[in-house]
């Protein structure tokens, strides 16, 4: 379910790109994205997001004119991270949190660009998100009656883009495991 790829964000390859930013203080957050950095300079001076933990911005972007580099629109989602550097816990917490919202907003395909410029190594926070995406996506509806006119939403497939995706394979892999584990043990 959880993929890693080395490989920079491509529009096509999901519905739905999350870029996780860190609060600056008295500036916009940025991300790797110049386009979305624009955007959440003027999100910022109106006041509504700063990248502080627990804040998340969703929006999409706009489908203008008939490229072929953009048929769709995309759903952005941005989680804050803070101004402290993050711990295991946060990004878990974070992978909950996405996987949350992805649900609510009938996310199919999320593509996660990895925030890299952090003292935590990149395979502790492969395995802490790993673990929160999965948990924050499970659901025990065994017993619960389908309602054909709202179809739960089911998150098929999670890329996680980073520059280096050999030493965020085994986390993933590892995180991965765990999480589905103690759903099953849930069950």
């Amino acid at each position: 379910m959880i993929k890693v790829s080395s490989r920079p964000l491509a529009a096509k390859g999901g519905d739905t790109i999350v870029y996780l930013v860190r609060e600056k203080k008295g500036k916009a957050p940025v991300c790797s994205d110049p386009h979305i950095s624009a955007h959440l300079k003027q999100v910022y001076s109106l006041g509504d997001f700063t990248g502080k933990v627990d804040e998340e911005l969703v929006f999409y972007r706009p489908v203008v004119g008939k490229t072929k580099a953009v048929t769709k629109p995309i759903r952005i989602m941005v989680f804050g991270l803070g101004k402290d550097d993050p711990d295991r816990e946060l990004f878990r917490k974070v992978g909950g949190s996405i996987a949350k919202t992805a649900i609510k907003i009938k996310a199919g395909r999320l593509q996660l660009q990895m925030i890299e410029d952090l003292k935590l190594g990149l395979d502790e926070i492969g395995l802490a998100l790993a673990e929160g995406l999965i948990l924050g996506l499970y659901r025990f509806d065994k017993y619960k009656k389908e309602d054909p006119d709202n179809k739960p939403s089911r998150v098929k497939e999670i890329i996680i883009h980073a520059s280096k995706a050999a030493p965020l394979n085994k986390a993933v892999a590892r995180g991965q495991i765990a999480a589905i584990a103690a759903c099953t043990a849930r069950d």
